[in-house]
């Protein structure tokens, strides 16, 4: 079995979540299986013009 986690960011949220998005539906394409739920963090302080989101997604392969 392998197992990765997929990872996007930007200092937009959505922009964060399309790129995850994108990334889980292509290994979804080649055998891929959703693992778990989508996480989503904000880093820095919310009051920051530039706060950076993480979203990430694990993934697995049996």
């Amino acid at each position: 079995m392998e197992y990765r986690v997929l990872r996007a960011t930007s200092t937009n949220s959505d922009e964060a979540l399309d790129r995850l998005e994108g990334a889980v539906n292509a290994c979804l394409g080649v055998g891929w299986e959703i693992s778990g739920g989508v996480s989503l963090v904000a880093t820095g302080d919310s009051l920051q013009p530039c706060a950076l989101f993480i979203a990430s997604q694990a993934v697995i392969r049996r």
